[in-house]
């Protein structure tokens, strides 16, 4: 089994940084993003040693399959052009790779999100635990850093979201962190529809404690299942926002950082 990877994460090298991403669209997205299309194999070896140091959770997409699937990069070989990594969660979708041979990877650090289709050259078991051998890309997508940061709700601050997929289609959970780009959701139960990195949510339904609701679209960007497959939480951005709900977001999180800044005294 490939060794696990080290819990301190290093910043890239200098000369490995890459420049702003270009204004490109995303085939995968009706809406415009910003990211540069890598192709040089020290920087794509540079950007997926930085995933794998911070240990952060891989969404995964397999063809045909509706769900995403959780792993993690256990090894990085750049001179044989492979990565390992670990067996992925919820379980069906260790045989539904097998069948399918490909998925996509989506990786997320610090605001910065990579996504590349890979290829099944090997699955192994150790220790009773699945892992796969995927051929190393010969390209990835770099996405533009994430504008602003994210404030994370106090416990106490519980606030209702409801997002409507379709006629009767709907996953009702709770806002954990907001930021003036997007936000996070964590769900205490299955959702009947879970939606794909890049799939557009029609309508984000915001109930806030003065009883406003505020709606929305949104872009799921990934998502992550917790305990055991019972919780899940959801990172998605906001679809083109006019001035009014601009600011009533922006008064929000300004309130949320008055909140914290009052408990912490």
């Amino acid at each position: 089994m490939p060794p696990t990877a080290a819990s301190r994460r290093e910043p890239l090298p200098r000369h490995l940084q890459l420049p702003e991403p270009m204004h490109t669209t995303d085939p995968e997205s009706s809406n415009d993003q910003q990211f540069e299309i890598v192709e040089d194999a020290a920087k794509i070896h540079a950007l997926l040693e930085h995933v794998q140091t911070s240990r952060a959770l891989l969404s995964i997409k397999v063809p045909t399959a509706t769900a995403t699937y959780n792993s993690m990069i256990m090894e990085i070989d750049a001179q044989h052009r492979w990565i390992s990594i670990d067996e992925l969660h919820p379980a069906e979708g260790h045989t539904l790779f097998l069948a399918q041979r490909k998925l996509t990877v989506f990786g997320e650090y610090d605001g910065v999100d990579i996504r590349f289709d890979a290829q099944l050259l090997e699955a192994g078991v150790q220790a009773k635990i699945n892992y796969y051998k995927i051929k190393f890309p010969a390209k990835l997508k770099y996405f533009q850093k994430r504008s602003a940061y994210r404030v994370r709700l106090l416990r106490s601050s519980a606030i209702s979201v409801i997002l409507k997929f379709g006629p009767g289609d709907y996953a009702k959970g709770d806002l954990y962190n907001i930021s003036a780009g997007g936000l996070g959701i964590k769900f205490t139960r299955a959702i009947p529809t879970a939606p794909n990195p890049g799939q557009q949510i029609p309508e984000c339904e915001i109930r806030f404690p003065d009883g406003d609701k505020f709606v929305c679209a949104l872009e799921a960007r990934h998502m992550i299942n917790i305990k055991n497959n019972e919780q899940a939480l959801l990172g998605a951005r906001f679809i083109k926002l006019n001035t009014a709900q601009q600011r009533t977001v922006d008064r929000f999180i300004a309130s949320l950082e008055r909140e914290a800044r009052r408990k912490a005294t």
